[in-house]
């Protein structure tokens, strides 16, 4: 009975070993585990593409997705910014009615009210600037009819100002033949060109 014995012990000792390799080399395990790289890959690139779509508004482009959950993002995000983009272009909140996102449809609702606002003040602007520079003409038409240069400061704007003084008296010193009028103006530069002005139209006549 006692050769069974050792038969028994070696048998044992042999599992024991065994296990312990096995404890000791857990790579052996996963000798073929490669899926994990794969998998980080793909996320990688299934980010790039969406990334991609999204920016150039492709939506053929989503379809290279292998993510299902990815994809169908990518699908809705692109759909949901054309809508948006075409209701802010034709400034149309009715559109965005075709959003069935929540958040979406509020946020092109918003651009859409943006888009309205900035046409609108761009509008009052360009109003204001066309009633000033009507303004603007009639003063100085009134000071160079009148030969009134004191007139001119009825304008704001400095450089209008300027310019309408500078056009009165050039036209009182062509109207008396007289360039000495042109000393009225502050700007020694202004007094030659106007000076230069007078005696040009005097020989050319």
């Amino acid at each position: 009975q006692e050769p069974q014995n050792n038969e028994e012990t070696n048998s044992n000792s042999e599992n024991v070993t065994s296990e312990n390799n096995s404890s000791e080399n857990p790579e052996n395990e996963n000798s073929n585990g490669n899926d994990s790289p794969l998998d980080n890959s793909d996320e990688f690139l299934d980010n790039n593409i969406l990334s991609r779509a999204v920016e150039n508004l492709d939506l053929e482009l989503c379809g290279d997705i292998l993510d299902d959950v990815k994809q169908d993002e990518c699908r809705d995000i692109v759909i949901n910014t054309q809508i948006t983009r075409s209701a802010v272009n034709d400034k149309d909140s009715s559109k965005c009615n075709e959003i069935e996102d929540d958040r979406f449809k509020e946020q092109c609702e918003k651009e859409v009210e943006e888009k309205i606002d900035f046409e609108n003040k761009r509008l009052e602007i360009r109003t204001e600037m066309n009633e000033l520079d009507e303004q603007n003409q009639d003063v100085t038409s009134r000071a160079i009819s009148e030969g009134n240069s004191e007139i001119c400061k009825e304008l704001q704007d400095q450089n209008l100002r300027e310019t309408c003084i500078y056009n009165v008296v050039v036209d009182l010193a062509i109207e008396q033949n007289d360039s000495n009028i042109c000393n009225q103006l502050e700007s020694e530069e202004k007094v030659s060109d106007c000076v230069e002005t007078i005696e040009f139209l005097f020989q050319s006549a």
